[in-house]
C-alpha cells in the first residue's frame, strides 16, 4: 500500500462540498479537510482521497462543472 496522500483542491469550499457530495453518490471514498500547509489553496479546504485521482476522474468532475487539481505527498 502506498503512503503517499492525495489532495484534490478546489476553487472554493462550495466546489468541496459539492464535490463530496458526489464522491459519496459515486461510492467514492473522500474526507474533507483542511490543505495541507506545503500545498497552497484560495479557500483552505480540500478533499483527500484513498487512491490518486487519474486525469479521467479530473475530467468527469470539471465536466460536471468543478475545477480541480489532484496533488500527491
Amino acid at each position: 500500500m502506498s503512503s503517499k496522500r492525495y489532495f484534490i483542491l478546489f476553487k472554493n469550499i462550495r466546489q468541496v462540498i459539492k464535490a463530496e457530495k458526489y464522491f459519496r453518490e459515486k461510492q467514492i471514498a473522500c474526507k474533507v479537510m483542511p490543505v495541507p500547509s506545503r500545498i497552497s489553496s484560495e479557500c483552505g479546504m480540500c478533499l483527500e482521497v484513498n487512491k490518486p485521482a487519474n486525469e479521467a476522474q479530473l475530467e468527469n468532475l470539471r465536466q460536471v462543472g468543478f475545477e480541480c487539481s489532484c496533488v500527491a505527498l
